[in-house]
């Protein structure tokens, strides 16, 4: 068969191959391979040796004479079009090349964690400080509260010594006012320590929230890994 009509026959076939077109497949983990101009052992090279995982767009392939048509790209964003034996050809990446895959998922996956680790220990040191705010603001109200309950005790007092004495009218009011400050004292504070408490419940949700996403991230690596280990044979 002349070259010319080799061409003309792996042409054909691609015509007739619809299904194969824009595959993927990839030089195999053995050697480096030529690109051949047709499909013949003693074809000019189009590309002196493409190394093992190269991907090449899969075009047709010619199993008379162990030819496939591809075509490869080029760094510069050429695109070379050409022949090569079948048997160097396979449709998964090899296996360097899978296991770079996974040192780069790893490696992704260990970041997520330790980002979540410092994310979770801060909102630990977050929620440990509003615990103590919390804290801080009981022992304000226990204060507040013995406070507010002498200041009714002396209002009892004077209520009862009052009579109509111009000064003790006086320290009644004086007592009243200070039970109304004493009293709205009281009710900030309240309303302090519901808003620290709704705080520290949404800290503990983020904690909980984070630890059950790095499981998750954890269980899909695994899962994914013992997949490809009973689909692909294992490493080899």
């Amino acid at each position: 068969m002349t070259r010319r009509s080799a061409i003309t026959v792996a042409l054909i076939a691609a015509l007739l191959s619809p299904a194969l077109v824009a595959e993927t497949v990839y030089v195999r983990d053995t050697l480096y391979v030529p690109l051949r101009a047709a499909p013949s052992e003693d074809a000019r090279f189009v590309r002196n040796s493409l190394k093992s995982g190269t991907p090449l767009t899969l075009l047709s392939v010619d199993s008379e004479n162990g030819f496939s048509h591809v075509e490869y790209r080029e760094t510069n964003g050429n695109r070379l079009e050409g022949f090569i034996a079948s048997q160097y050809l396979d449709d998964q990446p090899t296996t360097r090349m899978q296991l770079e895959d996974v040192q780069i998922e790893r490696d992704q996956l260990r970041a997520v964690l330790r980002n979540l680790n410092e994310r979770q220990s801060n909102h630990q040191a977050s929620t440990d400080s509003l615990t103590e705010s919390l804290a801080s603001a009981n022992r304000q109200i226990d204060a507040l509260r013995a406070e507010l309950t002498d200041a009714q005790s002396e209002t009892a007092r004077i209520t009862a010594l009052a009579s109509d004495s111009i000064g003790l009218t006086d320290a009644l009011k004086s007592a009243k006012t200070r039970n109304q400050r004493l009293e709205a004292e009281l009710a900030q504070t309240d309303e302090k320590i519901a808003l620290l408490s709704e705080t520290r419940d949404q800290q503990w949700f983020l904690i909980g929230s984070g630890v059950v996403l790095i499981g998750a991230l954890v269980g899909f690596w695994i899962s994914r890994r013992v997949y490809h280990r009973r689909f692909a044979g294992g490493w080899s």
